[in-house]
């Protein structure tokens, strides 16, 4: 399906999803919410949104892409190119929110450009890279505890804190992360993702990553996949960010 080109007064949006609700193969793209709200896909209290594209979606005074309230799973989505004036450009992941297996990517706000998470919010396998603020936390703003695993947070701009902003209050765990600067938890990387080609979207893994074999097997990655569709694992160990280096993946001619 496709959800475009709404305009609403008070969101969303796009389309909002709780319960045991499913949003599957849909590109929701340039809605708009005049007032206050989230521009494209609202999760309240569950739902799931899988298999999509969230795509210039925009906002006044909160969320732009996705956000994730009180519950609520986004699934191997790529959220790409929306705007918020507040917090959020991308996605919000909240108390018990999950964000998995996406790619999050040329989204702005005035922060956290990428994605805002907070209370309890969960990250895992995201590519969350080439998003700005105007302000601070170009990539990923993380607030009263949560995780972020697995995950690769790299290229974004700001004036503060590019990639990755915590609040004084701790509560964040950190695994298998690889960002700059360091962040405190147990291997993490401050390497070079050495992505395919960042600036043109293909966040891809090139045979020399860091990040190869460097994640975390947890029970959905054996018989999971990546966000192309490729098994999850397989070198051994899963790789860091949305896609698992695999052959079948576009190489540039220069490697």
């Amino acid at each position: 399906c496709t959800i475009m080109d709404n305009l609403s007064y008070w969101g969303p949006g796009g389309v909002t999803v709780s319960g045991t609700g499913l949003v599957e193969r849909c590109v929701i793209a340039a809605n708009r919410i005049q007032n206050s709200g989230v521009g494209g896909v609202y999760l309240y209290y569950g739902g799931i949104l899988r298999n999509s594209l969230v795509y210039r979606n925009s906002e006044k005074s909160t969320v732009a892409g996705v956000a994730c309230d009180n519950g609520g799973s986004v699934q191997n989505c790529a959220i790409v190119s929306n705007y918020a004036t507040a917090s959020g450009g991308g996605a919000y992941i909240g108390t018990n929110g999950t964000l998995r297996n996406c790619v999050v990517a040329f989204n702005l706000a005035e922060t956290a450009g990428g994605v805002k998470c907070y209370r309890g919010g969960y990250l895992d396998n995201c590519t969350i890279a080439t998003n700005e603020a105007i302000s601070t936390a170009g990539g990923v703003a993380c607030e009263s505890g949560g995780t972020l695993q697995g995950s690769i947070v790299w290229g974004n701009v700001a004036p503060s804190s590019a990639n990755w902003w915590n609040s004084a209050s701790n509560g964040w765990k950190y695994t298998c992360v690889c960002t700059f600067p360091t962040v405190a938890g147990t291997w993490n990387i401050t390497n070079n993702p050495a992505f395919v080609d960042m600036l043109a979207g293909y966040f891809y893994l090139a045979t020399n990553s860091p990040c190869i074999n460097k994640g975390t097997n947890l029970p959905w990655t054996v018989q999971g996949t990546d966000l192309e569709g490729f098994p999850r694992i397989l070198g051994g160990i899963a790789d860091i960010g949305a896609f698992e280096r695999s052959a079948g993946h576009y190489v540039a001619p220069n490697g």
